[in-house]
């Protein structure tokens, strides 16, 4: 039996040739070399062998994402041994019924050691010795244990490498839990090609997995597809070439999006096969709906039995642990040995092959492999609990639902026993399971029920309380009980949204941040739309100020520069583009990995090179000192004279607390550093804190001041409130900038706008509120009449960044005080509707508002806009009485007020907002559709 190469002799030999090349990268910790690697794997393989591990021990290791659980996967194959990565989070008797299955083992999960320079290696293990074992949910209730041996995994490195372009230049991610196959993959891949392996570590105040994927400056990314859809929706970052996608249909939607900017490959493979036995690099032109499994890799054979799939070749696992072997079959007429997917497919004429579902129970769930009865047999380990079945519904999201024959809290307590993402969202308990003929549970039967717990159930008809029925019909359910969970159930923040608009149509104020701090349906009943009153946030803020502590700097003689916050945002990339600094220095504050990632992010924001002036400082509103250093603060000392602080989150979804560390802390921090400097500090708010109130209509002007008892409604506008309650409190001078609603910035050609030109497929669709509501318009395609009379405002980035570059010139020394920015003429309803009718979009105007249906659409993004539309559109569709109509998201916030921006007018009236035609919103409709012609639509 002839040698085969590891990993760790891959490692250990380009150890050698490229000892300084970065082998392992974790946010948080900087690169290690592959020479360090390969002397802490030899050191832990010496540890190894002190335990008595020898070639063919099975070794378990703790599968905790990070740098340890990779020197041990090294070691264990530098000693021969065969690996067993268990999850860390597992249950005391799963665990137990886990080990059970081994036979004689080795726990390395405490092992240490020391780095080493040389140690015994073992011989090249045969392609049919064991190399690792997975456990994967088993169809028995049990998770089974899958044989892998080593023949297969030279070869998976090597074609996917290939597939994914992966070089020695790569930063390729590792984000997927150890315990599942599609890690050794991700690790093999990487580091087979010489590559450097960027580990997310996952940890609850790091970075979320997105944010990681463009903060850590990756190339290579393997993502779960349920997080495709968000990642486009954000946008793909710079440095990323390569998006490696598989374990479930990924949206085709979103497939194809991605397809646009990088190589997107993707992949399919059960666990027995080795990790992944074909893959396809999606055409993003001609990508079917339809789900494909792509080609077969080199080596490995697909045949479709009864529709079923079988695959064969160098990848086939060794078999389970409980020498079951009704999957691992001889293909008839004496063909090779195969695995027995369960899966059925189509073969295509082009030699790929389609996916047509499973033909038993086991089930792909939040992109994990789960067997049904695993569940169940995990309910029934429960005295009394006589039956279980388990089943995955689909709408709006794919959740577990439960329905028993027993007692419903002890099922519920059985069920703890599982993992989280294992667990029912909900457990039925019935008197009786449905049954056919033959004994059997009627499954059909069981997915058709009312899905309402056993105390306190909601039902959807027409005669429920509103609230129930609002939360049935966009949750896609029949009844509810008091103790359901919106998220549990499938719930997410579109449809948070949604069920805002839903509320609404039986005039009921649901803010959408209250259903994220009170998910329960009982706990939202007590939560409707209340706000927060003005005294209760000015309380908040006076405890806030004094943990400040400004230092008092001189500001007798500031320097001539400017430090801006928020530079790749809307406003602040504005400033910059259109060079309104003026010949100041600028230092700009961004987030990033390194300084060159700063960087990158903010050339490809602006579109081209960095301004002549303009220099990159890599900092975070979330670190002290905005994470500079004091070198770093001593050279901005004296060259820095004006603090601009734009940066900050528009959503209309988070609540007050969730937005606290960027509109609070992060105002605090950039006043500390503010006022070490001497610089005086301009402001940027909104005029939301007014407009999302209870104040009653009429003209709000600069000196407006709500008074303790206003209530703010949403967070968005709260938790600005509170930042400007900070920033007012600034002793060395300023303003307090409240810009209105912000759209693109247009100028416009004399005469009517030539025809439209597809937006190129590399600039970012604009995510302003107003574009959003364009598109989604356009997606929902209809209109309501009621909004034809109500007004917007429309407030063009350029003329609060003229506004800005005006008060930086100022020679004002007080302290900060309001400035106003506002249009001083709306824009209405009716004619945004005629610039869409211009602009070609089909929408047709309705008197019954909200739409009937509210189902999400496929595509993430459009998903979200169209969400974000109905909320915009809705909250004045019942009636104008402020308290019972959700206040966040209202577009047409100008319908009760009027704007007098005295500042503007007389000291900076070249920044005032023109007079708002048709025209100008056509070419708004043109920029939120992605279209651009001879207009100059800034992003």
């Amino acid at each position: 039996m002839s040698d085969v190469e590891t990993l760790t002799a891959r490692v250990l030999a380009l150890a050698e040739t490229q000892p300084a090349q970065p082998a392992l990268a974790t946010d948080g910790a900087g690169p290690r070399s592959y020479g360090w690697l390969a002397n802490e794997v030899r050191g832990a393989a010496v540890a190894l062998r002190a335990l008595g591990v020898s070639p063919g021990t099975r070794v378990v290791m703790d599968a905790t994402r990070d740098e340890r659980y990779v020197i041990q996967l090294l070691a264990g194959w530098y000693v021969g041994a065969s690996l067993v990565p268990l999850a860390p989070d597992l249950p005391v008797d799963t665990e137990a019924a886990l080990l059970a299955q081994l036979g004689p083992y080795t726990d390395a999960r405490t092992l240490h050691w020391r780095p080493q320079d040389r140690a015994e290696r073992a011989a090249g293990p045969g392609k049919d010795d064991e190399a690792y074992i997975m456990f994967t949910s088993g169809s028995t209730g049990v998770p089974k244990g899958v044989r892998i041996g080593h023949g297969g995994l030279p070869r998976l490195f090597e074609e996917q490498a290939r597939l994914f372009g992966t070089t020695a230049h790569t930063r390729a991610a590792w984000m997927l839990a150890g315990h599942f196959d599609a890690s050794i993959s991700d690790i093999g891949v990487a580091l087979w090609s010489g590559a450097t392996l960027v580990i997310w570590s996952g940890q609850e105040h790091g970075p979320s997995m997105l944010d990681f994927i463009e903060s850590a400056a990756l190339t290579q990314v393997d993502l779960p597809p349920s997080k495709l859809p968000a990642l486009v929706e954000r946008g793909l970052p710079p440095a990323l070439e390569t998006l490696v996608v598989g374990g479930e249909p990924a949206p085709p939607h979103a497939l194809r999006a991605a397809a646009r900017h990088v190589r997107v490959v993707n992949v399919y493979g059960p666990t027995e096969t080795t990790v992944c036995a074909s893959a396809q690099v999606i055409d993003p032109e001609h990508h079917a709906d339809a789900a494909s499994l792509g080609w077969p890799l080199p080596g490995v054979r697909f045949d479709v039995l009864d529709r079923e799939l079988y695959i064969s070749g160098h990848g086939v696992g060794l078999g389970y642990l409980d020498g079951g072997r009704g999957a691992f079959v001889q293909l008839p007429g004496g063909g090779p040995r195969a695995y027995r997917t369960g899966d059925l497919a189509r073969a295509q004429s082009d030699g790929s092959y389609l996916f047509l579902g499973r033909c038993d129970r086991q089930v792909q769930l939040r992109g994990q492999r789960l067997e049904l009865a695993e569940v169940e047999s995990a309910l029934l380990a429960s005295s009394e609990v006589r039956a279980a079945v388990v089943l995955v519904l689909p709408a709006p999201a794919p959740h577990l639902v439960a329905f028993i024959e027993g007692d419903g809290d002890a099922a519920s307590q059985a069920a703890r026993s599982l993992q989280d993402w294992k667990r029912p969202a909900t457990i039925h308990a019935l008197e009786a399971l449905p049954r056919l003929g033959n004994g059997k549970v009627d499954l059909a039967t069981l997915a058709a029920l009312p899905l309402g717990g056993t105390r306190s159930e909601v039902d959807a008809g027409p005669e429920s309380d509103p609230l129930g029925r609002a939360w049935c019909r966009v949750l896609g359910i029949t009844s509810a009980c008091d103790d359901d969970d919106f998220f549990a159930l499938g719930g997410d923040s579109v449809t948070a949204l949604e069920l805002s608009v839903e509320a609404a149509r039986s005039g009921l104020a649901v803010e959408p941040e209250a259903v994220f701090s009170s998910p329960r349906l009982a706990d939202l009943r007590g939560a409707l739309t209340r706000g927060r009153t003005v005294s209760e946030l000015r309380a908040e803020a006076a405890v806030e100020f004094p943990r400040l502590r400004l230092s008092a700097a001189s500001t007798g003689r500031r320097g001539p520069g400017v430090l801006l916050t928020g530079a790749t945002g809307m406003l602040g990339s504005q400033l910059l583009r259109r060079g309104y600094f003026g010949a100041r220095p600028v230092f700009a504050l961004v987030r990033g990995k390194d300084q060159e990632h700063a960087t990158d992010r903010l050339v490809r924001q602006l579109g081209g090179a960095l301004p002549s002036g303009v220099q990159v400082l890599r900092g975070d509103l979330g670190l002290e000192r905005l994470g500079l250093s004091d070198e770093q603060l001593r050279a901005l000392f004296g060259a820095v004279g004006e603090v601009v602080h734009s940066a900050g989150a528009v959503d209309l979804v988070r609540s007050c607390a969730s937005l606290r560390p960027i509109h609070v802390t992060g105002t605090a921090r950039v006043m500390k550093v503010a006022a070490r400097l001497g610089a005086r500090l301009h402001h940027v708010s909104t005029l939301s804190v007014f407009v999302e109130s209870d104040l009653a209509p009429g003209v709000i002007g600069d000196d407006l001041a709500l008074s303790d008892h206003h209530r703010i409604f949403g967070g968005y506008a709260q938790s600005k409130f509170l930042g400007e309650e900070l920033a007012r409190r600034y002793p060395f001078g300023g303003s307090l900038v409240r810009p209105g609603l912000l759209t693109a910035d247009v100028h416009l050609p004399d005469g009517p706008l030539p025809p439209h030109q597809p937006r190129p497929l590399d600039q970012p669709r604009p995510l302003d509120q107003l574009s959003r509501v364009i598109r989604g318009v356009a997606a929902l395609g209809t209109w309501p009449t009621h909004a034809d009379q109500r007004a917007f405002d429309v407030t063009p980035v350029d003329r609060a960044a003229r506004l800005l570059a005006g008060l930086l010139d100022s020679k004002d020394e007080s302290p900060n005080r309001p400035v106003h920015l506002a249009s001083p003429s709306a824009a209405t309803g009716a004619q945004l509707f005629e610039a869409m009718d211009l602009e070609g979009v089909a929408v047709r105007k309705m008197a019954a508002w909200p739409p009937e249906s509210l189902s999400t659409p496929a595509c993430h993004a459009e998903a979200v806009d169209r969400a974000v539309a109905l909320a915009a559109l809705t909250a004045r569709a019942h009636g104008t009485e402020m308290a019972r109509t959700p206040r966040s998201g209202d577009l047409f916030l100008a319908s009760d007020h009027r704007f007098h921006c005295a500042t503007v007018a007389s000291r900076f009236p070249g920044a005032l907002p023109p007079v708002l035609t048709v025209e100008a919103l056509r070419a708004l409709v043109r920029h939120a559709l992605g279209r651009s012609a001879d207009v100059e639509v800034a992003p």
